[in-house]
């Protein structure tokens, strides 16, 4: 069964990255969207092109990433001087003025236009540059790329910054729980970056007994064939039971009737769905309620876009499941605060799996990394592997706003 879901999504790639708080509660997201190199919309007007990108973009990711965090999304100049932020939601997306925007008079009065309109304004990758000064005073949020300050120069901007402007200052490309700490010492209160996605690691930690037994039971899930036994997991577990029906009963399904039993509720799920469902839940009792959520979410979209991977070309060598399995356990060192190769040493995987978590070649690490790049907006590197594993750019930017929606759906 399948959730309602009426249009058709265009062919797009995006990445969301999120931003967090100085206690480390998710704030929002920077929205980076591509448009497919093979889709099958051509249009010849740049600035056009990029605005559909922009408004099928954001409508996806408010699907998304539901709620009312903020968007922070890129304008190029020729998009800000046409005015086209103005028909995104202005209490949700905050245009972010690219470095290379020269802050020309009328950009200047297309600016003052966006504020007096609502609009929040963001200068991106400040590292002190002159160009941007002018911009400075009309930005609420400032982002400054902390890796291109030089270290010994980045206290000294940081303080010029707080004293002259009333901006938020937002560090960015923080990707490490060390620089996440100095920029918070320096007066930043928002933090991007991929600082969240990396373990810290908690010396002497290890696993618990449950732990390990919940993480031997994820694998017996992911090549368990008797749909019986799925059933009846579930069904003797009064959590499990609870949390299945909250979940087929919530708004994503849009049934007319409350579904009670979890027969009912497997029956219309499906086997392979209700397998998924039981690894997630598994996973996120494991990683317990410290887990940071993002991160688990991280795990679980990857691992869908891994298990879709697989059905694109005849040559992938791993069983689907196994390829969901992995994602899943990829960000499993971040989750628990243990490292790698001590989570390894606890689980019975063949040699594969343990190369492509531990970052070394294998049949299965290519596709692991083509997620990661993703994720990160890395679309330069991630169109050559592409053609190397034989995905179609258009496949594979479907297959990764599925995998953003059913996470979305899964985790709700």
């Amino acid at each position: 069964m399948q959730p309602q879901n009426s249009t058709q999504q265009p062919t797009i790639f995006i990445a969301r990255q999120p931003i967090f708080d100085a206690t480390g509660t998710l704030w929002g997201h920077e929205l980076l969207f591509r448009d497919s190199p093979s889709g099958p919309a051509r249009i010849d007007d740049p600035d056009a092109a990029t605005a559909s990108v922009i408004a099928d973009g954001y409508a996806i990711a408010s699907e998304t990433i539901p709620g009312t965090t903020p968007f922070l999304i890129n304008f190029p100049e020729g998009l800000l001087l046409s005015g086209a932020a103005e028909v995104l939601p202005p209490d949700r997306c905050i245009p972010e003025i690219l470095e290379t925007v020269q802050p020309t008079p009328e950009l200047v009065d297309a600016l003052h236009t966006l504020k007096r309109a609502g609009y929040r304004l963001a200068v991106d990758d400040f590292v002190g540059q002159d160009q941007a000064q002018p911009l400075l005073g009309l930005a609420d949020i400032i982002k400054v790329d902390v890796l291109g300050v030089p270290p010994a120069e980045l206290p000294a901007l940081t303080a010029t910054l707080r004293k002259r402007h009333h901006a938020v200052l937002l560090a960015e490309k923080v990707e490490t729980a060390a620089m996440f700490g100095q920029c918070r010492m320096l007066g930043y209160t928002l933090f991007q970056g991929y600082h969240f996605a990396r373990p810290v690691i908690v010396p002497g930690r290890t696993l618990s007994s449950g732990q390990t037994s919940r993480l031997h039971l994820m694998q017996s899930l992911a090549g368990e064939a008797d749909p019986h036994k799925l059933v009846r997991a579930v069904t003797v577990d009064p959590g499990l039971t609870y949390r299945l029906l909250r979940y087929i009963n919530s708004a994503w399904f849009a049934l007319l009737k409350e579904v009670t039993s979890v027969q009912h509720a497997a029956s219309l799920l499906g086997f392979e769905t209700l397998r998924k469902w039981l690894l997630v839940i598994t996973l996120a009792d494991t990683a317990g309620s410290a887990a940071p959520p993002e991160v688990m979410r991280l795990a679980v979209t990857r691992a869908r876009f891994l298990e879709l991977l697989c059905g694109l070309v005849r040559t992938c060598t791993h069983a689907p499941e196994s390829m969901f399995l992995l994602g899943l356990l990829s960000q499993l060192d971040a989750l628990l605060g243990i490292p790698m190769p001590v989570l390894l040493a606890h689980l019975p995987l063949d040699a594969d799996f343990r190369a492509a978590l531990s970052g070394e070649p294998s049949p299965m690490h290519d596709e692991l990394h083509l997620a990661v790049l993703l994720e990160r907006g890395a679309w330069d590197e991630a169109l050559p592997l592409m053609t190397k594993l034989g995905f179609s750019p258009m496949d594979v930017a479907r297959s990764s706003i599925d995998a953003q929606m059913w996470a979305s759906r899964i985790l709700s």
